[in-house]
């Protein structure tokens, strides 16, 4: 579990008077960078390798951090209880986030807010009200790089059923057999899923719910 790896590292200034861990997570506030202390937090920019803290007082004096955006590191993992929210067990292979339990951050299963993948050790439940807790070596990831079509291979192929996930789990498109596709919103809107343009059908338009001039479970075939 000792496998560490920083691969970009950054140095920013500490917002005023603010107490970083190490380990901790990381937001940017203004420029200046504090302990992250939302929930599956959109915002955090890296891990702190050591602690550091802003001495304001002294005149002409900004303090720094060092900030890890991307590498392998090890970080306390939490799969809680039956009263809680974060129940899900932890394995290789799953996406995790950053809760917060009071002063203390832990890594949660989760593909919203995510910031790593667990390429080392795994939590299970523990059957009771009770929380869970381990060692968790974590791909880790905050640069949040954008894409370009020149780093796939075309046509892409996902393996089997695998999805493409938008945003988190709720959103996605994929095949769950052979000669299915699915596409779907885990929203509660009017316009979860929102066509602009022509749709050309050619073939039957089943509607399992309700459709403008249409009842549920009518089967409608046109040319």
């Amino acid at each position: 579990m000792a496998r560490i790896r920083y691969d970009t590292v950054e140095t920013y200034p500490i917002v005023d008077n603010a107490t970083i861990a190490a380990g901790d997570f990381l937001k940017l506030t203004s420029g200046s960078v504090e302990k992250d202390t939302a929930d599956l937090s959109l915002n955090v920019i890296g891990q702190a390798p050591h602690a550091a803290t802003d001495n304001s007082s002294v005149t002409g004096l900004t303090d720094y951090v060092t900030v890890i955006r991307k590498g392998r590191m090890s970080k306390t993992g939490m799969v809680q209880g039956s009263g809680g929210v974060y129940k899900d067990a932890i394995d290789i292979g799953d996406y995790v986030a950053v809760f917060n339990d009071g002063s203390t951050q832990y890594l949660v299963k989760s593909s919203s807010g995510r910031v790593g993948r667990v390429v080392s050790g795994s939590i299970s439940s523990s059957g009771s009200t009770a929380d869970t807790t381990g060692a968790l070596e974590v791909e880790f990831n905050t640069e949040h790089e954008t894409v370009t079509t020149s780093e796939f291979n075309f046509p892409l192929t996902a393996p089997t059923d695998g999805k493409l996930q938008l945003r988190d789990t709720g959103i996605f498109i994929h095949s769950p057999s052979d000669g299915k596709l699915l596409i779907s919103s885990d929203g509660s809107g009017a316009d979860d899923i929102t066509l602009t343009g022509n749709v050309t059908i050619t073939n039957d338009l089943i509607v399992a719910g309700s459709f403008s001039g249409l009842s549920a479970g009518q089967t409608f075939t046109g040319t």
